[in-house]
């Protein structure tokens, strides 16, 4: 991150007053540990823990809870809750990951892993990089500090962060600004100073998502303005050879042009029309083929 020094000592003065060194205690029941770090990010902690107790009343057991589908398992959850879908996505991904390896609900065989293989593996059996980190840090006591936007911008609103860092960013500054010892502590202070700012959060929120339908509307209007422009070359192409749009020997030398400036420019061969079967060619006369040499040579000067 930029100007990681300065903003080093700005995080020190954040956590000065926090307890040092608390003593790591595992947890009795590491798969709701799991659960907890799924449904927490950019949630209060309140938030992830009526998530949590939602499923827990309604699913007999984990094994219950993993077969069960994700949109079943979001309404459950609540509507309201931020990402509800994509969470219980996460979460029945990585309980089934868990249990193919296992055979049981159990993370045991994971204590035998380095902390950064730990890390990866969690992410790779569906967990996100927020939740990967959270147990990482509260069921095997690894050297941790989750992240997730709702931190980020809350660092970077009050100035302990550098403007525009990512996730990533965020997390290696201070994972490296706050030792392992602390970092159980740490997490604990950061969530709770995340939720003094839940209302600008949420409109922080509200604004990233409407500026990424507006960025998708823009894109695919674009797109239909080029498809626009691409139909009148080749109607105009079409016309200037003396013949109709549709007709056939047009048309291929249209597609034949796409490929050949898609090949120059390195790109790959453009979806379209098929390529024609092996056999004899349609005979064309002198003037046809003239015409249609015409019209793509015009382009080809029309686009230098």
């Amino acid at each position: 991150m930029k100007n990681a020094t300065a903003y080093e000592r700005k995080i020190k003065r954040l956590l000065g007053g926090i307890p040092k060194g608390r003593e790591f205690e595992p947890p009795a029941d590491p798969i709701a540990v799991v659960m907890t770090s799924v449904f927490e990010a950019e949630v209060t902690r309140k938030e992830a823990g009526a998530a949590v107790e939602a499923l827990m009343s309604e699913y007999v057991d984990y094994n219950e809870l993993r077969v069960a589908p994700p949109k079943e398992i979001a309404e459950h959850v609540g509507r309201n809750h931020y990402a509800a879908r994509e969470k219980a996505e996460s979460l029945v991904r990585s309980l089934n990951s868990i249990f193919d390896r296992t055979c049981s609900m159990s993370v045991e065989y994971m204590t035998k892993m380095t902390k950064r293989d730990l890390r990866r593996h969690l992410m790779e059996v569906g967990l996100s990089p927020y939740a990967a980190s959270a147990v990482v840090l509260k069921v095997f006591g690894g050297h941790a500090v989750p992240v997730d936007q709702s931190l980020v911008d809350c660092l970077e609103m009050e100035g302990y962060a550098h403007p525009g860092s990512d996730l990533a960013d965020v997390q290696g500054f201070l994972e490296r600004v706050i030792p392992q010892k602390d970092a159980l502590v740490a997490h604990e202070f950061l969530r709770s100073y995340i939720e003094k700012f839940t209302k600008v959060l949420g409109k922080k929120r509200q604004a990233r998502a409407a500026a990424a339908l507006r960025a998708q509307a823009a894109m695919k209007h674009s797109e239909a303005a080029a498809k626009k422009v691409d139909l009148a070359i080749q109607k105009e192409l079409a016309d200037e050879a003396g013949h109709p749009a549709d007709e056939p020997e047009v048309q291929e030398a249209v597609e034949v042009e796409k490929v050949a400036d898609a090949v120059a420019a390195g790109g790959p061969k453009p979806a379209g029309r098929p390529e024609r079967p092996m056999g004899k060619r349609p005979a064309r006369s002198a003037s046809r083929r003239s015409g249609i040499k015409a019209a793509v040579a015009r382009k080809r000067a029309a686009e230098k």
